[in-house]
């Protein structure tokens, strides 16, 4: 089971189709439909679309020798849009990130990292990849090593929509688990924390996996087999091609309810910011006192790159990457901006650190007796935020049961610090994210006069 060189190394970890069906890594098959359509499509086209929505680990590009492997060894000409974005929860993808622009065949979905929120917020998520009009399939992948993998509320929504879960953990403990293995070793999948998988084998190491999986997933539907008495596994004859039909029937498909029924989100969401994914830009109704639009540099591993690994053509590396984002800030106390939106609920999307940040008062239509705080100190912990003090991207709801339609938000920095211990006042907006049982909010709200 070990090499005879290194008694730390099994030989599964030179296998990849036996790690992934040995060790879980294929937690759920999902829908053999949903992806026996799919497959026939790309098939028959030799192209294939992929949305990827995730934080910094789908931002930096953890999946390219998965699409490497795709165009070598199958010959598949590969679109990719990657809307990963670091240290940002899921609010912002559903917000911010049109998927309805796109029509993919895969959606993958890497969140387990920075899924911190309620688990509604990847019940929405899913539910907006599986009802785009290209009947992608939608899948999850588990990117996080800790040991409880897949996170629950993975198993939950993949359970419920039938979607695959591709949960890497078992076979990154086995073969480089930091909390195991020398340095030597875990450095080669993650240079950085362990997680990240910026180790100059990390991300082949994930495509071998990723590649195993879909090819598990093709075996599934072109190939049936049995197993005798004895054990052996024979092939016989397809018994899946109701999956490869192309009748009305296997094109049905019903969304199941929500996990959770009470969903205050709404069914348009519209986001506004100064980046070129929004759906508008983030300009203020009139000209702000104290406030002006900055590039933030953000030190980190993946960034807001979405051009993937150096070795693939992109412009990441294996170190920690430098990338910008727009915002609107302020440092002084009663510095004020007013946004315009549409809708029945309004969130505020800031950048949080531990010191220096200041809070937010937020009113609506001018109305000063109801108030809504947004702080700019965070609580938790990021990589390698002693190091360079960074923080997180923290979206933040302010207001909701207002009445459906067209409101001013205003934003004054108050004189309260976010940190007292480390008092400052710094204020950075990048996008105000509004909610609307409006079917055409995003076409709404969106005229400002400077």
């Amino acid at each position: 089971m070990f090499r005879p060189d290194d008694f730390m190394y099994h030989t599964h970890c030179d296998d990849p189709d036996r790690m992934v069906n040995d060790l879980g890594i294929v937690a759920n098959l999902g829908n053999l439909n949903r992806f026996g359509r799919m497959y026939q499509r790309v098939q028959a086209t030799k192209k294939i679309d992929i949305l990827l929505l995730g934080g910094s680990i789908t931002a930096g590009g953890y999946f390219m020798e998965f699409f490497r492997l795709m165009e070598q060894k199958l010959g598949y000409n590969i679109t990719f849009h990657n809307h990963g974005h670091g240290a940002t929860e899921i609010t912002y993808s559903i917000f911010c990130v049109g998927m309805e622009r796109y029509s993919p065949d895969l959606v993958l979905i890497d969140f387990a990292v920075n899924d911190y929120g309620h688990p509604k917020l990847m019940d929405t998520l899913i539910r907006k990849a599986l009802i785009l009009p290209s009947f992608p399939v939608v899948a999850l992948a588990n990117l996080w090593v800790a040991p409880q993998c897949p996170p629950p509320r993975y198993l939950l929504h993949s359970f419920h929509y039938s979607i695959p879960v591709l949960n890497v953990c078992p076979a990154v403990n086995l073969c480089y688990g930091k909390g195991h293995m020398p340095k030597h070793v875990w450095e080669l999948y993650s240079k950085t924390d362990g997680v990240h998988p910026w180790g100059e084998k990390g991300v082949e190491f994930l495509g071998k996996l990723m590649f195993a999986w879909w090819n598990k997933l093709v075996s599934l539907i072109t190939e049936d087999t049995s197993m005798d008495t004895d054990g052996k596994l024979h092939k016989t004859t397809k018994g899946f091609d109701h999956l490869l039909a192309n009748d009305e029937t296997s094109k049905s498909y019903i969304l199941p309810p929500p996990v959770y029924a009470s969903n205050p989100i709404g069914v348009c969401t519209k986001c506004m910011a100064l980046a070129d994914d929004a759906d508008a830009e983030l300009l203020p109704v009139e000209k702000p006192k104290g406030f002006r639009a900055v590039t933030r540099v953000k030190v980190g591993f993946g960034g807001f790159s979405s051009t993937g690994l150096a070795q693939y053509g992109g412009t990441n590396t294996h170190q920690p990457t430098k990338s910008s984002k727009k915002s609107w800030q302020a440092e002084k106390v009663g510095a004020e901006i007013k946004f315009p939106f549409y809708g029945s609920s309004v969130r505020v999307a800031i950048w949080q650190r531990r010191d220096g940040m200041g809070i937010l008062d937020a009113y609506v239509d001018n109305d000063r007796s109801q108030v809504a705080k947004a702080s700019g100190f965070f609580k938790g912990y990021t990589w390698a935020m002693e190091k360079n003090n960074t923080g997180r991207s923290e979206i933040i709801p302010l207001f909701e049961g207002l009445k459906d339609g067209h409101h001013n938000l205003t934003l004054v920095v108050s004189d309260q610090p976010a940190n007292p211990w480390v008092p400052g006042h710094m204020v950075q907006i990048f996008a105000v994210l509004s909610a609307s049982d409006d079917p055409s909010c995003k076409d709404k709200g969106t005229t400002v006069t400077v």
